[in-house]
């Protein structure tokens, strides 16, 4: 499955759950849909995030567990420090 590129388009979406739907990558445009506060993401085939998401100012919850990250980028700590709780 893939996430389609108009998700962006969503500019009001504050909840985005995609738990368990086999994702192995989201598009750059996610970061578009800036007011996103919760992003479930556990359970799929990610191995990399798209760089867009430390871009989302107002999110408060990254759930990223059960995926397939290898390393987790450097931004995250960023979110966590901005007060995102952030599940790996």
């Amino acid at each position: 499955m893939q996430l389609p590129t108009t998700i962006g388009h969503l500019s009001e979406l504050q909840e985005l759950d995609l738990r368990n739907n086999k994702l192995a990558e989201l598009p750059d445009t996610l970061g578009n849909a800036t007011n996103l506060v919760h992003v479930d993401l556990r359970g799929n085939k990610l191995r990399s995030l798209p760089t867009c998401i430390a871009n989302l100012s107002k999110l408060k919850k990254l759930d990223l567990r059960w995926n397939k990250l290898t390393n987790a980028p450097k931004w995250l700590e960023a979110l966590e420090q901005r007060g995102c709780r952030v599940l790996r």
